[in-house]
């Protein structure tokens, strides 16, 4: 594994190559990828809400991988005032301190100052591990179409035995708080 990959990037980019071996927690398993590729954008339509409405523990179905694969995701409201405003993989939360859970806002990592706060999104599916959003309507208006856009990379992995070098350990579950 070069030096240079390594998750949460601010330029995106597979956080792993051909060949390399990564522990995933917490199966606490060694995988080597065999194959990788991009995922280009997916635009998902989380339908209609009214001015202030939450949509808690939307699944996210449509971005499991098959067994023995792994995707690296990043994901963006599509549109403005829509807030993801609670990630959990599989039921415990993600994007948390002690007191508050951070909030996705397209405004406030795609726009100030140059866009590089995308880092900020990513997140580790592997296989068909749960994983829910909660959105909300941050606006005064009615939203029609509450899409969020979802990319990243496609790893097929193989089973091996812990290697003798370190390598990078990457979560797919949110540890409980």
């Amino acid at each position: 594994m070069s030096r240079e990959r390594y998750p949460f990037k601010a330029e995106f980019e597979p956080v792993v190559d051909v060949g390399d071996v990564i522990h995933l927690m917490p199966v606490d398993r060694y995988y080597e990828v065999e194959f990788s590729e991009p995922i280009p954008y997916i635009r998902h339509d989380f339908g209609h809400f009214d001015p202030g409405e939450v949509k808690p523990n939307q699944e996210l179905t449509f971005l499991y991988m098959p067994r023995n694969e792994l995707a690296q995701y990043r994901m963006l409201p599509y549109v403005p005032l829509l807030e993801i405003v609670g990630f959990k993989q599989p039921r415990n939360p993600k994007w948390i301190t002690r007191d508050l859970s951070g909030i996705l806002l397209r405004e406030a990592v795609f726009v100030p100052p140059d866009g590089k706060l995308m880092n900020l999104t990513e997140w580790y599916q592997f296989e068909d591990t749960k994983a829910f959003i909660d959105i909300r309507n941050a606006g005064t208006t009615p939203i029609d179409h509450g899409e969020i856009e979802f990319y990243g990379f496609r790893f097929h992995l193989k089973e091996t035995t812990k290697p003798e070098i370190r390598v990078p350990t990457i979560w797919t579950e949110a540890r409980a708080p």
